[in-house]
Formats: structure tokens, C-alpha cells, sequence
């Protein structure tokens, strides 16, 4: 805890305190728990910035990406199963999947 504002803060030329090295933290005062130090009020506290880029943030980045491409992938096949099941179907019953789904649909709608 720091008596000042400008002491954990700093000023227009020197640094304070809380901000004196990178990522920069922030400044708040706390009223309902000041801290008695050499009979002065020490209100003055300091927080940590509410975000850095470090290697949390790299990692995260990375399984980002990671899902993105494995859920694309997983999209693309599924695609191509299908494709391959309609391709290698004989022509005769390759309509029928169609309209056994219709029919499908239909009874679903009679049963509401």
C-alpha cells in the first residue's frame, strides 16, 4: 500500500509504483482497508493489468487453431462419406433414399 497517488501512480516523468514495469498494472484506493504505516493513512494499492500476452495466451492461440482445422477436417469427411455412399449406390436406388425420406416427413407430420 502507497500514501499517495502520485506515489504509486508516479507523475508525468517518473513512474509510479504499480506501473514501473511492463504490463503496466493500475492504481486503486482502498478506503475500507487502509493500512496504518508510520502513523499515515496508506490507502493506495496497486492491481495487475486485466490482460497480458504471454505464453497462456500463445497456448490458447494455438488449440484455437488446433480445433478449428481438426473441426474443418472432420466436416470434410463426413462430406466425402456421403458423397462416397451416393456415388457408389446403383442407380436404381438412388431415388428411393429420397423418397423414403419424404415419406418419412409425411407420417411425422400426420403423427403431430
Amino acid at each position: 500500500a502507497y500514501h499517495t497517488y502520485a506515489e504509486a501512480y508516479g507523475t508525468e516523468t517518473v513512474p509510479g509504483k504499480c506501473n514501473d514495469r511492463w504490463p503496466q498494472g493500475q492504481v486503486w484506493k482502498d478506503e475500507d482497508n487502509c493500512e496504518l504505516i508510520n502513523g499515515t493513512a496508506a490507502c493506495w494499492k496497486c492491481f495487475p493489468p486485466r490482460y497480458a500476452f504471454d505464453y497462456r495466451f500463445a497456448a490458447s492461440f494455438f488449440v484455437f487453431l488446433w480445433n478449428n482445422a481438426l473441426n474443418v477436417a472432420i466436416g470434410q469427411c463426413v462430406i466425402a462419406g456421403a458423397v462416397s455412399v451416393w456415388f457408389f449406390t446403383v442407380n436404381r436406388n438412388k431415388g428411393k433414399m429420397i423418397r423414403t425420406l419424404k415419406r418419412e416427413l409425411k407420417v411425422l407430420e400426420i403423427a403431430e
